[in-house]
């Protein structure tokens, strides 16, 4: 437009789609704070009730027994952010494992023998890193126990 090349017409797109970006930039920090505290308030009347019901029923010698009442002290006091938590992790789990199909299926269509090794190396990566895992996580299990 500046060389005389184009007209007026032809940019008002990419200003729209410029100003679209803008507000969606500004906007998106409030919507997601909206959604997040409305989720709260949800989870907060919807778990909170049921997760006090279910203590309210326990019989009086769970209270008493110091690994039973530990067990209860894990995992009752934030019920609502743990589900809100395993929710996020399953999403991120599905948006991965999307994400890397997405990029082996465009590499198998233009090299083919990168996309079969990268696929083929990544089964034993996935079960070290499981192994690691689970390993850490009986460490950090026995530690906690002590």
């Amino acid at each position: 437009m500046y060389n005389g090349e184009a007209n007026l017409s032809s940019v008002n797109i990419d200003i729209a789609l410029f100003v679209a970006i803008i507000i969606y930039q500004r906007s998106n920090d409030v919507i997601k704070n909206y959604v997040e505290c409305k989720r709260r308030i949800y989870y907060r009347k919807r778990l909170a009730p049921e997760m006090l019901e279910k203590q309210a029923m326990l019989e009086y010698h769970h209270y008493e027994d110091p690994p039973t009442l530990d067990l209860i002290n894990r995992v009752c006091p934030l019920f609502d952010e743990q589900v809100w938590d395993m929710y996020k992790q399953i999403i991120s789990l599905i948006s991965l494992v999307i994400y890397v199909m997405c990029i082996l299926i465009t590499l198998f269509f233009q090299l083919r023998w990168i996309a079969l090794s990268m696929f083929v190396l990544s089964i034993p990566i996935m079960y070290i890193a499981t192994k690691a895992g689970q390993r850490t996580y009986n460490i950090q299990l026995y530690r906690n126990s002590q």
